[in-house]
């Protein structure tokens, strides 16, 4: 097994980070001394997320010297007694001899299930099967933040699948795990009937199973201990599926932010974000879809969503927004047949961030946690 030395470490820290090497080596060094500093203080120190340290004390006791015999006391010692964090060992003991672990989760009879139980084993791989999440769950003796990724099978219809993509991407608890949907026909998945939760993968065999499973289950292990939730929707722009869009946005927004003034304005630009999508690039054209990503990590609640209107003039749109009074530029716009673009000008100043690109037909909105 390899040593990583700390010239290594500070290396990949520069790349993922963007910082200099110089720079990053500064921070190590001043992390270095501070921890020292603390322990020596005797605090407690902890590195979320890595380790916490803690100064431990024996009291002066009577021993004896061993070459001697003659009784010595020995004084009050000191020693730095180091734990791991949870996240750590999980990830070292994930990364071990198994490639992982995952549940499939499929009707009776599914024609896919054992080939791909055993596909999977000869690569490393154990799969549990179930009829729900639940079942699959606990036929793998797993708690869910074990767990590598969940796949859905052919025999399950869309109905079924509809009810386990949000059960999975809604429920904080799993919402990290991957989604991955099988069927034998992948056509058409891009464009349901109803609003639908989007899978973060799909195969159409037990052999392009596998081939997923190989060449993304590292990278699925990594983003499930770094980033936070994350689901993708899809919908077309009928009034009743932009109305359930924006239920599931709160739904998966709530208790997000303790500020109720804060939530409150935050989730009105999300809303307004849906609406104008709907409205103003897909004219509440059914045959138009629109795809919302919801996010949320320890730092910021993020949205994007996307029609597939023609888009529109947003920079003047944004400049405009930053100047004048409300009523005015609304007046102007509406005399020139342009959108009132109050929309804009509420999203603006409810968020930390407002962007858009694509042409204006994809808009991104942040807002950032408060410490």
């Amino acid at each position: 097994m390899d040593s990583v030395p700390t010239g290594k470490l500070i290396d990949e820290v520069a790349r993922r980070t963007g910082m200099t090497k110089k720079a990053v080596q500064r921070v190590v060094d001043a992390l270095s001394e501070s921890v020292a500093d603390a322990l020596a203080r005797g605090n407690r120190v902890e590195l979320r997320g890595l380790a916490s340290f803690s100064v431990t004390e024996s009291a002066p006791r009577l021993g004896r010297n061993p070459k001697t015999g003659k009784a010595i006391m020995i004084p009050v010692t000191r020693r730095v007694r180091a734990r791991v964090a949870r996240a750590v060992r999980r990830r070292v003991a994930e990364s071990g001899a198994s490639g992982g672990s995952g549940v499939y989760i499929a009707a009776e009879g599914d024609p896919w299930a054992e080939e791909l139980r055993s596909r999977l084993a000869e690569g490393g791989y154990q799969l549990s099967v179930g009829a729900s999440l639940d079942e699959a769950l606990r036929a793998s003796r797993r708690r869910p933040d074990e767990i590598s990724f969940v796949m859905v099978g052919p025999s399950v219809d869309d109905a079924g699948y509809a009810s386990i993509a949000r059960q999975v991407k809604l429920d904080s608890s799993t919402a990290m795990l991957p989604l991955v949907r099988g069927r034998v026909d992948l056509s058409g998945l891009d464009r349901p009937g109803v609003v639908q939760v989007m899978p973060d993968a799909t195969f159409d065999s037990p052999a392009s199973a596998l081939a997923l499973v190989k060449s993304e289950a590292e990278r699925w292990r990594e983003e499930k201990h770094y980033f936070g939730r994350q689901v993708t929707l899809r919908a077309p722009s009928d009034e009743a599926s932009v109305e359930e869009l924006k239920k599931l946005l709160e739904s998966f927004y709530k208790d997000a932010l303790a500020d109720e003034t804060e939530a409150y304005k935050t989730l009105s630009a999300f809303r307004e974000a849906i609406d104008n999508a709907a409205s103003h690039g897909n004219r509440y054209d059914p045959s138009r879809y629109l795809t919302v990503t919801l996010m949320e990590d320890a730092e910021r609640l993020a949205l994007e969503v996307k029609d597939e209107g023609q888009g529109f003039d947003y920079e003047v749109f944004l400049a405009e927004s930053d100047s004048g009074d409300a009523a005015s530029l609304t007046r102007s716009r509406l005399e020139r047949g342009a959108p009132g673009g109050l929309g804009l000008r509420l999203m603006s100043e409810c968020v930390d961030e407002l962007r858009y690109s694509d042409g204006g037909s994809r808009v991104t909105l942040v807002k950032r946690r408060r410490t």
